[in-house]
């Protein structure tokens, strides 16, 4: 005979052996089968922070903090009292190791052989499922898990108790699907089934729009591929404004063979030029490499007109 039904996942069952002695049954261990539970459900974690935050119990979640009182087994023999502890769960740990969740005391006039209570009558031993007692000849829904991935669709079986054994083998009576998973972006959680519009860069190319699309959470997955919550304007001109056939940005006009024949300043005999200098040329920095500076261009710049000068003087 067996203590109990059934012992939590990873426990041994307790068992003891049972003599009739002249009608009189030594022992009081109550049950002829034990079985060992699934194994427990795993951890959930929180996908926005890893954080694990609740613990599982008989199918059942446990907020963090939070408490259950559980038993050492679902029913104890006539005249026995039930054990039980307080399990609290930190931060997805489940203290303590009793695994049901209620506790009954067997009536007196059940044994494992069935006990005649009245000329003809006999009443058959109670079954336990999950913990919970099944009266002899009653049935009960069972489940293959006591949970089941988000979408997924529980699956039962019906079990009938027959004087101490129970038909089938689930062992659950209860089953919750799990929820749907979280998404994470830009750091923040996001939940299942939410749209949020994504950006490629956090600012836009030079003279091009911002360029985004909608990604939406579907059960921990994301679709789409950009990462930036925001991006800035639209992109600046390039500063080059396409016709060089006018005046340049330095005051100088173009002749009809191609040299400068206007400056800002005056050219004295020495061919130095003097007065205030003409403003720096607006150029596109993206295109300039790095190693030119504001200054270097300028002076290339008057050089070049210097340089020109100088040969015009000498054709005439």
């Amino acid at each position: 005979a067996y203590q109990s039904g059934s012992v939590p996942y990873g426990q041994t069952c307790v068992s003891e052996d049972r003599i009739c002695q002249n009608g009189t049954l030594s022992g009081s261990y109550g049950y002829d089968s034990c079985t060992m539970e699934d194994e427990p459900l795993p951890i959930v974690d929180d996908p926005g922070t890893g954080t694990n935050i609740f613990c599982w119990f008989n199918g059942d979640q446990v907020s963090h903090g939070g408490s259950v009182t559980a038993y050492q087994s679902g029913t104890v023999p006539d005249g026995q009292t039930c054990v039980s502890e307080t399990r609290t769960c930190n931060n997805g740990t489940l203290s303590g190791s009793y695994g049901y969740n209620s506790c009954t005391v067997e009536d007196g006039s059940d044994d494992d052989s069935g006990t005649t209570t009245d000329p003809g009558t006999t009443t058959g031993s109670s079954c336990s499922l999950d913990g919970n007692p099944v009266a002899n000849g009653g049935s009960v829904t069972a489940y293959q898990s006591n949970h089941v991935p988000y979408g997924e669709t529980c699956v039962s079986e019906t079990r009938t108790c027959h004087n101490g054994t129970l038909s089938g083998s689930y062992g659950y009576d209860s089953c919750n699907p799990l929820p749907a998973s979280h998404c994470v972006l830009y750091g923040k959680s996001v939940e299942h089934g939410t749209r949020v519009t994504a950006y490629d860069l956090p600012q836009a190319r030079p003279g091009q729009p911002c360029v985004s699309e909608e990604r939406v959470c579907n059960n921990g997955t994301l679709s789409g591929n950009y990462v930036y919550d925001s991006c800035t304007g639209e992109g600046g001109s390039d500063g080059d404004s396409g016709d060089d056939s006018g005046t340049d940005s330095g005051g100088d006009s173009t002749g009809t063979d191609g040299s400068s024949t206007t400056d800002s300043g005056t050219t004295n005999d020495s061919g130095t030029t003097t007065g205030n200098p003409p403003p720096l040329p607006e150029f596109d920095i993206l295109a300039v490499p790095a190693s030119f500076t504001l200054a270097g261009l300028w002076l290339a710049r008057s050089k070049k007109r210097r340089s020109a000068r100088k040969n015009r003087k000498q054709d005439s």
